[in-house]
């Protein structure tokens, strides 16, 4: 996610209330999902702060794919 504002914000990201580990730089934030599985998919929320405010958005996941046996 890339975002504009004074200060530059700080980047919060949750999946299902638990915060996630995130790479953030002065303007963006990224979280990577290496090796997705079912649990990964979801609702995701990004929490910017600043100054000025807060925004939030929120973003879902999902993929579909061939079904497994255990």
């Amino acid at each position: 996610m890339h975002a504009t504002g004074y200060p530059s914000p700080m980047y919060e990201w949750y999946h299902f209330g638990q915060r996630l580990k995130s790479y953030n730089q002065n303007y963006s934030s990224e979280v990577t999902i290496e090796s997705m599985q079912l649990k990964d998919f979801g609702y995701y929320k990004l929490i910017m702060t600043n100054t000025a405010g807060t925004s939030t958005y929120n973003y879902f996941i999902a993929a579909y794919g061939k079904p497994t046996f255990t």
